[in-house]
């Protein structure tokens, strides 16, 4: 699916049943729920988008809330058996290493392959969703979406300016974002990503790394 076709899921969102391993809202081995103040609704959205327009593997998303009265939000997903990458890392032989990396590689590339659905933003053509604008409403404002690059880098320098950094490091910043963040073509990403984010199945076999270290 292009991702300038993409429309964004209306919330409350909740997946159809015949998708359900079993009834909301059990909790155990098939559900995991990610909620609180601090919870974006988008990344539930993010995660359906890439499960329909890639073949990136990530959770299926079940539902997606906002609880009016504590004002959290709830994204209820699936619950992926495995390890963390950032536990298993150190565990893993070169040729496994090799293999978990060139997987990842893929998947960005994919990622990176989708169109964007119009200038710098988020999913939807929304704001961008990032610390460096800030969370009031103000901060906000300057968050796009950027038709151009120069018009991201330009509030990304107002944002600076409002946090009374120094005014001779925004004319410094200035005279080097024109020079390193120009003719980019917006990119759809992954704004935080790290190694306790990737959960890794493998058999408890290890004939192949075993043979891999007798030949190194």
């Amino acid at each position: 699916m292009p991702a300038s076709n993409m429309t964004l899921d209306e919330l409350p969102y909740f997946a159809q049943g015949a998708v359900l391993p079993e009834p909301l809202p059990t909790l155990g081995i098939h559900f995991i729920v990610k909620y609180g103040t601090g919870v974006d609704l988008m990344e539930g959205q993010n995660m359906l988008f890439v499960r329909q327009a890639t073949t990136v593997p990530v959770p299926q998303v079940y539902a997606m809330f906002r609880e009016t009265e504590s004002g959290e939000n709830y994204i209820v997903m699936e619950r992926i058996q495995g390890r963390s990458l950032d536990h298993e890392w150190s565990l893993l032989c070169q040729r496994e290493k090799h293999a978990v990396a060139s997987k990842i590689k893929r998947g960005f590339e994919e990622l990176r392959k989708l169109p964007s659905p119009g200038g710098f933003c988020s999913l939807g053509t929304r704001p961008l969703s990032d610390d460096i604008f800030g969370t009031d409403s103000e901060s906000a404002s300057l968050a796009g979406p950027f038709a151009t690059e120069s018009a991201l880098n330009e509030a990304i320098l107002r944002t600076l300016l409002r946090a009374q950094i120094s005014i001779h490091k925004i004319n410094f910043y200035r005279r080097a974002f024109s020079n390193v963040f120009c003719k980019h073509p917006p990119t759809y990403t992954h704004g935080n990503f790290q190694r306790s984010k990737v959960v890794i199945q493998r058999p408890w076999n290890t004939s192949n790394c075993d043979a891999s270290k007798k030949n190194d």
